[in-house]
C-alpha cells in the first residue's frame, strides 16, 4: 500500500520515506495532497457501508435476469447522481443490458473502471442477506466483488 501511495504522490515525500511509516502519518500527506473530494472519503465510510449492504442484498445472480434489472436500476440511480453523468444500456445477447457511465468525457485525463454487476447467487440460494462482523466488516452477497 505504502509503495502506491509513494508512486500516486511523490517519491520524496518526507513522511513516507521511512521503511514503515505510521499510519497517522501517511493519512496526514495523503489528505495534504489529495483533492479536497477525494481526501474527505473516509468520512463518508458509514455511508458507503450502507450502500454497500443495500446493493449486496440486491439479489443479481448471474441468471437471474429480473435481479440483475433491479441492480443496474440502483447503479442507474446512484451515478446519474453524478453532475453530467451519461448513462446509457447497451444489450447484451443472452443476458441482461450493461451500463456505460461517462462523466466528464470530455476531459483530457480520463480513466476506465470496468466491473460486473452479478453475483453468483442466484434466486434461489439462501446467501441473499448482509451482516456486519464488526464495525467494519460486511459479510454479504458479492461485497468482496465488484459491489
Amino acid at each position: 500500500m505504502v509503495k502506491f501511495f509513494r508512486a500516486l504522490i511523490h517519491p520524496r515525500i518526507p513522511a513516507l520515506d521511512s521503511h514503515r511509516p505510521d499510519v497517522a502519518s501517511v493519512a496526514s500527506v495523503i489528505a495534504a495532497t489529495l483533492p479536497p473530494s477525494i481526501a474527505r472519503l473516509p468520512e463518508r465510510t458509514a455511508e458507503f457501508g450502507l450502500l454497500l449492504a443495500a446493493w449486496a442484498e440486491i439479489n443479481s445472480g448471474s441468471g437471474h435476469l429480473a435481479g440483475l434489472d433491479r441492480m443496474r436500476a440502483a447503479l442507474r440511480a446512484e451515478f446519474g447522481r453524478f453532475t453530467g453523468a451519461q448513462i446509457e444500456e447497451i444489450p447484451c445477447a443472452g443476458t441482461a443490458a450493461a451500463l456505460r457511465i461517462r462523466v466528464r468525457p470530455e476531459a483530457a485525463t480520463r480513466i476506465v473502471l470496468s466491473g460486473h454487476f452479478d453475483t453468483v447467487y442466484e434466486a434461489a440460494d439462501p446467501f441473499q442477506k448482509c451482516r456486519w462482523l464488526d464495525a467494519d466488516r460486511l459479510n454479504g452477497p458479492g461485497v468482496a466483488d465488484m459491489k
